[in-house]
């Protein structure tokens, strides 16, 4: 809903500064806008024209790596669980409820922050999940080592769990970040900035008014997907819980 806000915000500010710029043209004196003055305008346009696509192109890429991110770790934990999984089966009948155990926490896990609402960030790191899995590793742990197996089996375990519990707060404190507003406050006003300058020197008719119509939707979608993709525990566009999925039909099935 914010995202959408901003969107629809940045519309406004963006097509509303091109009919402030035609109410300027036509409230100025002829000789305001001559030939001279137009080009000083221009190129002060063409200055903040090049700012705002640089901002834009470095929001967009920034925005593309943090939602790259989280989903490369949604799939890392979805392989370090399933590694558990595999070093509890090599180990032997001994670890079979542990391997149940870490079943149930995986789709216990998955329930609870994949709903249908939506994805629930907060919930990465929650205290009841934090003690089910000490409580597993104290158990693997307290498993008896008679062999070389045993022991490797165990250490490969334990590395990866600790490589899932990384994973999983790297995400819980990641998705707390956001994009910062005073990004945001730039690029709207330059935007704006712009689209008054178009306003200011353009003859206003049909297809003008509906070129920066086109033109201001283009920018809003693109503040959009900035802030849909910097966010992508919530919004439109939220991560998927794919991975995670394949790996509990996995559980029950044992076929990939």
């Amino acid at each position: 809903m914010r995202t959408i806000l901003i969107a629809v915000i940045t519309l406004a500010c963006t097509f509303g500064s091109a009919f402030a710029g035609e109410f300027l043209s036509r409230k100025l004196p002829d000789e305001t806008l001559s030939n001279d003055s137009k080009d000083a305008v221009k190129l002060v346009m063409g200055l903040i024209a090049t700012m705002s696509a640089l901002l834009l192109s470095l929001l967009l890429a920034s925005a593309q790596t943090t939602y790259n991110a989280q989903n490369a770790n949604v799939e890392g934990l979805a392989a370090a669980v399933l590694q558990m999984d595999r070093m509890l089966e090599l180990y032997g009948p001994a670890a079979e409820p542990l391997r149940k155990e870490v079943h149930e926490i995986t789709d216990s896990t998955r329930s609870v922050i994949w709903e249908a609402d939506g994805v629930h960030s907060d919930r990465l790191n929650p205290i009841g999940l934090q003690h089910r899995i000490n409580n597993l590793l104290v158990s693997v742990l307290s498993l008896p080592t008679d062999t070389n197996l045993h022991r490797f089996a165990q250490a490969q375990f334990i590395r990866a769990a600790s490589e899932a519990s990384t994973i999983r707060i790297n995400m819980f404190e990641q998705s707390r970040s956001r994009l910062p507003l005073p990004f945001l406050v730039v690029v709207i006003a330059w935007l704006s900035f712009l689209f008054m300058g178009f306003g200011l020197l353009s003859p206003f008719h049909r297809l003008v008014r509906f070129t920066f119509l086109v033109g201001a939707v283009s920018v809003s979608a693109a503040i959009f997907m900035i802030i849909e993709l910097s966010s992508p525990y919530s919004g439109l566009i939220q991560l998927s819980d794919a991975p995670i999925v394949a790996v509990l039909e996995f559980f029950r099935t044992g076929v990939r």
